[in-house]
């Protein structure tokens, strides 16, 4: 054997040897090298443990084996090298009023004025609470994260193209977008987001209900305002706490319905929190290229699928009109279609057959762990 005696003197390796009990394979592999009957190979995958506790040591008479070491010297080493991390701990213990001390002065350093915003305001407009966040992404040094809920407009997405992919492009900084499972039907969105992943960008589309959440640098949170408003529009019936009571002035209802703006938050506790929420939904989100092409076998259309995901909502046929912004007749043309395809009698029956269809697959694929790990 080609080993000398010092050769396989291990160094403390503190991750193997911090615990001091013995299993019962140890024990055993001990007591061979005790006895001294046959050799042990150095490749043994209990050895390095045993050799960096100092139960085993090299043998000073035969050079090339191993022998074990006698109660007294284990105790002797082990207590030497406790004390010693006892004392590197109080060493590191009394530098720690240092550091704090040297924050401290840093900090007394800041004036007010040139402390960070760690508050949240509402920007009260569409277009205010726009130019704003439209300010800190210029400034994007990192990452934006953003989730799109609802029916993106061709003009929006025209304008969003023009100013998104060329940024882009020459930034060098990560854009992740999650949009619901039903913009896959949106053509204009589409095109969209292929130029996006094209340089660089990664989307994905959910089935989950979520609100309009954009995050900027892991800094920067700008969220919906989704408090109790009054609508005039929904006439009340005067009842307790309805507020269209005699004198009231007002035959509105209190709706969840959001106000024009957008809060906008530097707090680290809630930027952090919402950005945890936003990897979890990410994890669980459908990766899309906008070149997905719809499968051969498919009997749903993109735009089928996309209605199907609404009404499933609880949105009624003249609801998704508004929201895809088309007319209620090609929505139900749509719907009839694929009654007509599964050879169904009414549209009720559709509701049955697709919270059981495969077809829901086609958009949304959840992630499972391995997936995550690949990517």
């Amino acid at each position: 054997m080609a080993e000398t005696g010092t050769e396989f003197e291990p160094a403390t390796d503190h991750a193997r040897a911090d615990r001091f009990d013995l299993s019962s394979d140890e024990l055993a592999l001990c007591l061979k090298i005790g006895t001294g009957r046959e050799q042990v190979s150095l490749q043994h995958p209990l050895l390095p443990r045993l050799l960096a506790l100092g139960v085993v040591i090299s043998d000073p008479y035969r050079p090339g084996f191993l022998a074990l070491a006698s109660a007294e010297q284990v105790e002797a080493r082990l207590r030497e090298r406790t004390e010693y991390d006892v004392q590197r701990a109080m060493r590191r213990m009394r530098a720690i009023p240092k550091i704090t001390h040297a924050i401290r002065q840093v900090q007394q350093r800041v004036g007010p004025e040139e402390a960070a915003a760690v508050g949240e305001v509402f920007i009260a407009g569409a277009r205010e609470a726009d130019d704003a966040l439209c300010r800190e992404v210029d400034a994007l040094t990192h990452g934006c994260d953003v989730v799109q809920p609802g029916f993106r407009p061709p003009e929006v997405v025209a304008r969003s193209r023009r100013h998104d992919v060329g940024a882009l492009a020459g930034g060098g900084f990560r854009w992740r977008v999650v949009y619901d499972v039903s913009e896959r039907g949106n053509a204009v969105l589409a095109e969209y987001v292929a130029a996006m992943v094209e340089v660089g960008a990664e989307v994905r589309t959910t089935t989950e209900s979520f609100s309009r959440l954009i995050l900027v640098d892991g800094r920067h949170a700008f969220f919906e305002d989704r408090g109790l408003v009054e609508d005039p529009r929904r006439g009340g019936g005067g009842g307790p706490g309805s507020g269209s009571g005699p004198g009231s002035g007002s035959g509105g209802v209190a709706v969840a319905e959001p106000r024009p703006g957008a809060w906008h938050c530097q707090s680290p506790g809630v930027v952090g929190y919402l950005a945890t929420a936003y990897e979890q939904l990410w994890a669980r989100s459908t990766d899309w290229t906008g070149t997905e092409v719809n499968p051969p076998h498919a009997i749903t259309t993109p735009l089928q699928r996309s209605i199907l995901w609404e009404l499933e909502k609880g949105k009624d046929q003249t609801q998704v009109a508004a929201h895809f912004q088309t007319s209620r007749k090609r929505v139900q043309r749509a719907l009839t279609d694929l009654r007509e395809a599964l050879g169904l009698k009414t549209l009720w029956q559709l509701g049955p057959w697709w919270s059981l269809s495969p077809e829901r697959q086609i958009d949304h694929h959840p992630r499972t762990s391995a997936d995550r790990a690949v990517r």
